[in-house]
């Protein structure tokens, strides 16, 4: 398991930053705002910092790619 700057693993789940998700997919900030405000997606805060779980990302990609 090799951690890389943005991710986060607890109990065995992996997380990625709030902050680093538009640059590492095809999804926008505001998408990814826009969804946590809508409460499609649940924030979880690591010392301060918010993640989304992996499968959560997973899900909104897919959710963008049925969209076109």
């Amino acid at each position: 398991m090799k951690v890389q700057p943005g991710t986060f693993y607890c109990n065995g789940r992996e997380y990625m930053a709030v902050s680093s998700i538009p640059h590492k997919t095809a999804l926008t900030a505001s998408e990814v705002a826009d969804s946590i405000a809508a409460g499609v997606v649940r924030v979880q805060v690591f010392s301060g910092c918010k993640a989304l779980s992996l499968a959560d990302v997973f899900k909104l990609v897919n959710m963008k790619g049925g969209q076109k």
